[in-house]
């Protein structure tokens, strides 16, 4: 059976954007936590805050852990709080870098 050739310069390519999307995603994630310490005070930011942060809020309220033994909850929510944002913006940077490196074929359409 034929042996399988990998193109070393794409995997290195797409390696080199997963790594740079979850850099960017970390960011993002920081970047909201500083607007939202931000003083003074602003509902139209907390608002802005509470919607970018909708991703992180869904992964940390499925990982909530609640039981006899931890009482009320867990005080390390927020690990699944930071990484599930930190995940979903990683993912939107992906697919922004992806798009912005469309082969110029596709930029006819």
């Amino acid at each position: 059976m034929p042996r399988v050739q990998y193109d070393r310069e794409l995997i290195l390519r797409v390696a080199a954007r997963i790594v740079l999307s979850a850099i960017l995603g970390f960011f993002v994630t920081e970047s909201i936590y500083i607007l939202d310490k931000l003083q003074p005070y602003s509902t139209i930011r907390d608002s802005i805050t509470d919607i970018l942060t909708l991703p992180g809020s869904e992964v940390a309220r499925l990982l909530y852990l609640v039981g006899n033994q931890t009482g009320n909850g867990t005080p390390d929510w927020w690990w699944a709080f930071f990484f599930g944002n930190t995940f979903f913006y990683a993912i939107l940077c992906f697919v922004v870098l992806d798009l912005l490196n469309l082969p110029p074929e596709f930029s006819e359409l």
